[in-house]
C-alpha cells in the first residue's frame, strides 16, 4: 500500500493548475483544497469497489443464521413464461399477503 503524502492549496490557485494537480492525485498524492485557508475539499485516488457477491460475508451470515442453503425448493415451473396478461390484469384485491409470503425455512418441498 503506498503512503499518501498531503498538499494544501488555496481554491484560487487550484482552478489554474487543475491538471497537474489531478496528474499529483493518480500518483498517489491526497490534495485538501482550502478556501481562506481552511479545508473544504479533498483530492485523493479513486479506489476501485470490487463488484459482485462477497461469497466468505454470504457464508457468515449462514452459519450465524443457522442456514445451511439460501434456497431449498424451487418449483420445476420457476422459469416458464409468464401468462401474456401478466403485468396488465390487476388483482382482484383478495391477495392475501400473509398466505404468499414466506421465510427461508418455509421454502422447502413441503411448502404451504
Amino acid at each position: 500500500m503506498a503512503i499518501l503524502t498531503f498538499m494544501h492549496i488555496s481554491v484560487k490557485d487550484a482552478k489554474n493548475q487543475l491538471s497537474e494537480l489531478l496528474h499529483r492525485v493518480e500518483a498517489g498524492e491526497k490534495i485538501i483544497l482550502t478556501r481562506h485557508g481552511k479545508p473544504v475539499v479533498e483530492l485523493h485516488p479513486h479506489e476501485q469497489k470490487r463488484a459482485g457477491i462477497k461469497f466468505e460475508v454470504l457464508e457468515a451470515i449462514k452459519k450465524e443464521l443457522g442456514v445451511d442453503k439460501l434456497v431449498t425448493y424451487i418449483s420445476p415451473d420457476f422459469d416458464d413464461p409468464l401468462p401474456e396478461d401478466f403485468l396488465i390484469t390487476p388483482t382482484t384485491g383478495n391477495f392475501d399477503v400473509a398466505r404468499h409470503s414466506y421465510s427461508i425455512g418455509d421454502l422447502g418441498p413441503n411448502r404451504p
